[in-house]
């Protein structure tokens, strides 16, 4: 802001030395570092929205051992630690378990970036935000909701979205230093010409 007052001072005045073209060039460079930012923050959004949108709306929940009837259709989050799920082949995995019943393979690629399916049989982990591939699987819930790895996973993505790298943290600590040197050195300066050339000090203040 001095140092446009001051150009536009000196182009009406026809004194002093204009320098818009170095105010054009630092906003230029302000500007495009924080599209740059703002481009990479989108596309760990983007990368987060197939993460959060894993999980299905409903689960098959089977009766406890002495209940007769066929498996009941309930939303994901009515499930609890211990539920039996069974889950249908080319169906998503809608918590974390353990494989009590069946042999297949599970897609885990969401979760772990494994384009190879993991073979699934009892005894085996299963991830919530997987899909199982072949037969269908029972499985015991271990993990709900917040507590399932899917979950954390995003949670930290939307942590690492939301915040900044120690890199660019350290950037701005430079820089706010570098800043208050810049104006104490300025300052300096113009008290100096105050003392040998007054007319000149504004100029040699806004220069440096």
């Amino acid at each position: 802001s001095g140092g446009f007052a001051a150009r536009t001072w000196a182009t009406l005045g026809g004194t002093g030395e204009v320098y818009f073209d170095s105010i054009t060039m630092l906003v230029f460079l302000l500007l495009g570092a924080r599209y740059v930012e703002l481009a990479a923050r989108q596309r760990a959004a983007r990368a987060l929205e197939p993460l959060l949108a894993w999980r299905p709306q409903f689960a098959m929940r089977l009766r406890v051992p002495g209940e007769e009837g066929p498996p009941e259709r309930v939303p994901a989050h009515a499930l609890r630690i211990g539920d039996r799920v069974l889950i249908p082949a080319g169906e998503s995995v809608s918590a974390d378990g353990e494989v009590l019943e069946g042999t297949g393979a599970a897609d885990e690629s969401l979760m772990t970036g494994e384009a190879r399916a993991a073979a699934k049989c009892p005894g085996a982990v299963v991830m919530s935000g997987s899909v199982n591939l072949d037969q269908p699987l029972v499985m015991r819930v271990t993990g709900v909701g917040a507590e399932t790895r899917a979950a954390a996973i995003g949670r930290l993505v939307e942590r690492a979205a939301a915040g900044k790298p120690p890199l660019a943290d350290a950037a701005d600590r430079i820089a706010a230093r570098l800043t208050a040197v810049v104006l104490a050195v300025a300052l300096a300066a113009a008290l100096a010409w105050w003392f040998v050339e007054p007319g000149r000090a504004v100029w040699v203040a806004i220069a440096v």
